[in-house]
């Protein structure tokens, strides 16, 4: 199966500050790998809140995770 944005298993929450102001936001992302220290390497689509053209891979803590 091929996962991409569109059938992503996970959703990472993000906040964008600007000074004190700032929102939060969720974006597509699926789990590769468990580090076990508890952080997870994930694939990452998008650019901020919006498109799916984009795909990173980022280590994020498992508190940021949330599960679709």
């Amino acid at each position: 199966m091929n996962k991409g944005l569109h059938n992503s298993t996970h959703l990472l929450k993000c906040t964008h500050r600007i000074g004190r102001n700032g929102y939060e936001y969720h974006m597509a992302c699926n789990i590769l790998k468990d580090m076990g220290d508890g952080r997870f390497k994930i694939e990452v689509f998008g650019d901020r809140a919006w498109g799916g053209d984009k795909k990173r891979i980022r280590y994020v803590d498992k508190h940021r995770l949330l599960r679709r």
